[in-house]
Parts: structure tokens; C-alpha cells; sequence
């Protein structure tokens, strides 16, 4: 995610991930929302910030899922940003 020039930082600390923007307007935050939604992952942008807080019991196919679905969501955005 850190090749995205949009994004400021990605960090981890224990089982929570974060993805950083720069900015996100509220129509930005909308039309995300509304990509997570239709590609089934349950992922809320708060302000600038996406958490992912996946529970223990998670397994790595569903980590990969969810990350591949979020990566995708991001190169269609760094489409409609250029």
C-alpha cells in the first residue's frame, strides 16, 4: 500500500492495521465506503484513517481476500484521483 502516492503511512501494532491517507473529503469517504460494500468486506474509513481489526480466528485465505479487495478498491482510486 505504501507505493500509492496518496497514502501517508502503513502500520501495524498487534492484530490492528492501519492505512493512513493524506486527506479523504467526504465524498471520497462515500464513494469507499460504497466500494467495500459491494466487493463484501466490512472496512469503515474514519476521517483519513482505514483500520482493519480482524479477529483471531481469521484465516489467511480471508486475510488475503481482504487485503486483494482493498489493494483493488486503491488502484481503481488512484485511477479516478489522476
Amino acid at each position: 500500500f505504501k507505493k500509492f502516492s496518496f497514502i501517508k503511512e502503513v502500520r501495524v501494532m498487534g492484530a490492528v492495521g492501519v492505512v493512513e491517507f493524506y486527506s479523504l473529503s467526504p465524498k471520497q469517504i462515500k464513494w469507499m465506503k460504497s466500494q467495500f460494500i459491494k466487493n463484501k468486506v466490512w472496512i469503515r474509513p474514519l476521517k483519513n484513517i482505514i483500520y482493519f481489526m480482524p479477529p483471531f480466528i481469521i484465516t489467511k485465505a480471508e486475510v488475503n481476500f481482504l487485503v486483494n479487495v482493498v489493494y483493488n478498491i486503491l488502484l481503481k482510486w488512484k485511477k479516478i484521483e489522476q
